[in-house]
């Protein structure tokens, strides 16, 4: 297959025939399509074409890439998705060391903005949210999905002894703020201390990345929350709590570095749950971190 991705410098850089910055519904007009034939839970099935991709490539909820399509079934389907799902696709990501299957969780994408060129399609996406293939229709390149969200959270996380979830989520956002800037620190005194780093240009700092991932997150979020009663306004709202818990896994200046970890929260069946992830990965790496620190002092 060809290389899927490409990077932004290849986007502007080509002489296009056709340039566009998509004013498609997006998320909203996928959602209103209705298969002539539904054939899933609750109705809920909907045609999507599906981009295979690696599955250190996975984008999460309010990430964005660049990607060039060269290939006729690729063009294919970003056509069929301008034409007739609002601009949606699914990033299907293929299981490692196997020929064509794809996991079970994917990736779902806005067309932002594209042009087309006698070198194929060059398209930036955004991920908006996620589906879940129910089948592959034969007769046609588009697969039958289904969205997936976010579950209640007060019916999937055990009590650990808090009134409430929302309060036990709240906590663990809390916690992952504290890694987050503990690492930083870390980090910035180890470049610091590099002499190798000294002419080399300052790249952002995992708070940072962080910050931006979550302002992205934030942003790219369609789901919709029900704000219950007990909500604090002083404390962070179900969609800001979601919004930390994709941003928490976006800080490494290398993501493919955490390609596992990446998976399992795109894998993750509620805010509660990936909070969780977050929380005990970013402890762990901030004592490896702080070991190491230690060690290299003595």
């Amino acid at each position: 297959m060809a290389e899927t991705f490409a990077m932004s410098a290849a986007f502007v850089s080509v002489d296009s025939t056709q340039k566009s910055k998509s004013r498609l519904f997006g998320m909203s007009e996928w959602r209103d399509l209705v298969l002539d034939e539904p054939a899933t839970e609750e109705n809920l099935a909907k045609p999507l074409g599906v981009l295979p991709t690696r599955s250190k490539d996975v984008l999460l909820q309010g990430q964005s890439r660049y990607l060039q399509l060269v290939d006729e079934h690729q063009i294919e389907l970003f056509q069929r998705a301008i034409d007739n799902h609002g601009g949606v696709l699914g990033t299907g990501l293929l299981m490692f060391g196997d020929n064509g299957d794809v996991l079970p969780t994917m990736p779902l994408v806005e067309i932002q903005s594209y042009m087309t060129t006698d070198y194929g399609v060059f398209c930036k996406v955004r991920a908006v949210g996620r589906a879940a293939v129910l089948q592959r229709q034969k007769r046609s390149p588009e697969s039958v999905v289904t969205e997936k969200y976010d579950q209640n959270d007060e019916e999937v996380i055990p009590d650990y002894g808090y009134d409430s979830n929302y309060d036990l989520a709240n906590d663990m956002a809390d916690q992952i703020k504290n890694h987050l800037i503990a690492l930083t620190k870390i980090e910035e005194a180890d470049d610091e201390s590099s002499e190798s780093n000294l002419n080399e240009k300052k790249e952002d700092t995992r708070w940072e990345r962080y910050q931006s991932a979550y302002r992205n997150a934030l942003d790219a979020d369609q789901q919709g929350y029900v704000v219950a009663s007990g909500e604090a306004s002083t404390r962070r709202s179900w969609k800001e709590l979601a919004a930390v818990s994709w941003a928490a896994f976006s800080t490494s200046s290398c993501p493919d570095k955490d390609a596992t970890f990446r998976l399992n929260a795109m894998n993750s069946v509620s805010v509660t749950e990936r909070l969780d992830l977050a929380m005990y990965w970013l402890s762990d790496l901030r004592s490896e971190l702080e070991n190491a620190t230690s060690e290299a002092s003595q």
